[in-house]
């Protein structure tokens, strides 16, 4: 894992047990039951840091394309069902009126599109299915996660 978000993780711990050490009294409420506070409040971390890493790719990949020359015709909101929960944002297309190229990051690149994509519940790897039956996000998703923990991939 790199230092970056060694720090990263430890700065948020610490933040965090700061917070929820201000009400000790609700802490040791809690009891044995502490740890499904903290599922719950990893759960929401990670459907906002999903969520923040899904809007910031977009946007890198919407740049991307408005550099080509294409231009923001619409942007549909999509949902996705993910391992944290449901995320919703943007997806854009986008289209050159000059060369007739078109994009839809979100679909394309990222493999998200709209309400079609659902949670796969026999797989917890795989967090949505895709019209086409590709799961990107959760590909995305173990690739950040493995990369950000060093897990290797297992050869089957």
């Amino acid at each position: 894992m790199e230092p970056r978000y060694r720090d990263a993780i430890h700065n948020a711990s610490a933040e965090l047990s700061h917070a929820l050490l201000e009400d000790i009294p609700a802490l040791l409420a809690q009891g044995l039951r502490l740890d499904a506070l903290v599922r719950d409040l990893l759960r929401a971390v990670g459907l906002a840091l999903l969520s923040a890493l899904y809007q910031g790719l977009c946007a890198h990949l919407v740049q991307q394309a408005i550099d080509r020359g294409l231009s923001v015709q619409s942007r549909p909101r999509v949902r996705f069902n993910t391992l944290f929960g449901e995320v919703e944002m943007a997806s854009p297309s986008l289209r050159s009126a000059q060369s007739g190229e078109s994009a839809r990051p979100m679909k394309d690149v990222l493999g998200g599109e709209g309400e079609r994509a659902r949670s796969q519940d026999t797989n917890p790897w795989q967090t949505q299915v895709m019209a086409r039956g590709v799961s990107r996000s959760s590909g995305i998703f173990l690739w950040i996660w493995s990369y950000i923990f060093g897990i290797q991939r297992l050869s089957v």
